[in-house]
């Protein structure tokens, strides 16, 4: 218990793959968000054809918050 060794500092190798990791899970998490505020962007013009104000502004509202 008493005689554990201290953890060891992470290299700068270590730091480097952790940061190109999560630049990547960065990118898709951007690319799914931007093609679910595309979808919703859809639905709001079909709503509108539709003559739905309110169900265009809704889908408005997701679309926005996806971007944000």
């Amino acid at each position: 218990m008493g005689n554990e060794p201290p953890p060891k500092k992470p290299t700068m190798e270590d730091t480097l793959i952790e940061m190109k990791m999560a630049s990547k899970r960065m990118a898709r998490e951007s690319a799914k968000s931007k093609k679910e505020s595309e979808k919703y962007m859809k639905m709001a013009k079909d709503a509108l054809k539709k003559n739905n104000e309110e169900g265009a502004k809704l889908y408005l509202q997701s679309a926005a918050s996806k971007r944000a």
